[in-house]
């Protein structure tokens, strides 16, 4: 997950198909998972997913468009009857009945059935029933990283924050994302050729094998973008630097952040956010977790992207520890987050922010450094100013200037 350079659109027709298929399918087994107590049940349930492995890969690999997203789940569900042989489960079969009838292209934006054009994308963006899911994820994705940064960043207004684009864009393979743990990844960008902060946020999926695991990790996914790489370099004059994946401010630091203030909601919703608190809490932040670990799981020797965004986070979990046993909990995510976001929206080139990040990962005691002689007395005095000033920038200027 990076910035890259932009992009519009969506997912073509026939990988919305089916990653409509996939979606409303894997929902209609969360629905109906206390059922599935028999061994013959989860036999039936793995044949119905092979059937729709099978019904996704074809769709996709036909290149037709003659054929609107209607009348595949339509097709889709006929199929799923007519399997006598599979003992489908009855309830799942319904429910599934059900998930498809919510996605019918007449009920969409205008009632346009996609054909495969780029009137598609326009659908989609005002409409959009076949991705209606991602795009609820996307909503509370941007509303935790709004009310994050209007809380915690003094210098922004809610009339300095840009307009944000939704994009979806296909994977060529699900081994394009952490080794294939998830069909699910981010990216963020800006029209090149606008002098206006236009940021678009892409979530490109791979369609014939997006799972319930990846579905999960979505949420995670799109707050790593809305909180990273949204508002980032927001209040310099220059438009915001590509990033790489070894960023270890915006990759490492900042995903931290990201995930727990992710965690945090989940755990105590904030009502100012005004959206519905998704079913299977537990299930999205486990599996956020699992891949914000495994974005940092695969540092080794050989690994310099991995090795890099392990050290954003150590530096930040460092940081936090520091001031939490100076203060408390709840000082030290505020003062944290007041820091890390001034840093996010007024500082530009990765160097000066990959320096001050090893700096403080270097410098500042924590579970990442706890040996006295590892630690930077300048550093140490610069957090308890912090502390005591709440302003940023002294400890910005010390950690940079002492790596």
């Amino acid at each position: 997950m990076s910035t890259c350079a932009y992009y519009v659109g969506h997912v073509p027709l026939n990988g919305r198909k089916a990653l409509a298929a996939r979606v409303a399918f894997e929902t209609a087994v969360h629905r109906a998972r206390k059922q599935l107590k028999h061994e013959a049940d989860v036999k039936a349930l793995n044949a119905a997913r092979r059937l729709l492995d099978a019904k996704s890969c074809n769709v996709i690999e036909s290149g037709q468009n003659d054929e609107s997203l209607t009348s595949f789940l339509n097709r889709l569900v006929a199929a799923f009857q007519d399997e006598r042989g599979l003992a489908l489960v009855k309830t799942i079969a319904a429910k599934f009945e059900e998930e498809c009838a919510q996605r019918r292209c007449e009920a969409c934006q205008g009632g346009h059935f996609c054909d495969g054009t780029t009137r598609d994308d326009g659908a989609v963006d005002k409409g959009g029933l076949c991705i209606r899911e991602i795009k609820q994820l996307f909503l509370i994705a941007q509303r935790l990283a709004r009310n994050l940064y209007l809380r915690h960043c003094p210098e922004l207004s809610e009339a300095m924050l840009p307009e944000v684009t939704f994009a979806t864009a296909p994977a060529t393979s699900r081994n394009d994302f952490f080794g294939g743990i998830y069909a699910v990844g981010g990216v963020t960008g800006w029209r090149n050729e606008s002098q206006l902060r236009e940021p678009t946020i892409g979530l490109v999926v791979h369609p014939a094998s997006f799972d319930w695991p990846s579905y999960l990790a979505t949420l995670y996914v799109l707050c790593h973008e809305w909180v990273c790489h949204a508002y980032q370099s927001l209040l310099i004059d220059t438009q915001p630097m590509i990033h790489e994946p070894s960023d270890a401010f915006c990759e490492g630091w900042m995903d931290v952040l990201a995930y727990h203030a992710l965690r945090r909601w989940m755990r105590s919703p904030d009502p100012e956010m005004d959206v519905p608190y998704p079913a299977a809490a537990t299930s999205f932040l486990e599996e956020a977790l699992r891949y914000h670990s495994a974005r940092v799981s695969q540092s080794s020797s050989l690994d310099y992207a991995g090795l890099r965004r392990a050290e954003g986070k150590e530096a930040v979990e460092n940081l936090a520890w520091y001031i939490e046993a100076r203060t408390d909990a709840e000082t030290s995510w505020r003062l944290v987050m007041r820091l890390s976001t001034s840093i996010n929206v007024r500082t530009g080139p990765s160097i000066r922010r990959n320096d001050f990040v090893s700096a403080v990962a270097a410098g500042c005691p924590g579970p990442h450094c706890t040996e006295a002689a590892s630690t930077n007395p300048l550093i140490c005095r610069a957090i308890d100013e912090y502390i005591k000033t709440e302003d940023p920038w002294q400890l910005w200027e010390t950690a940079r200037t002492t790596h």
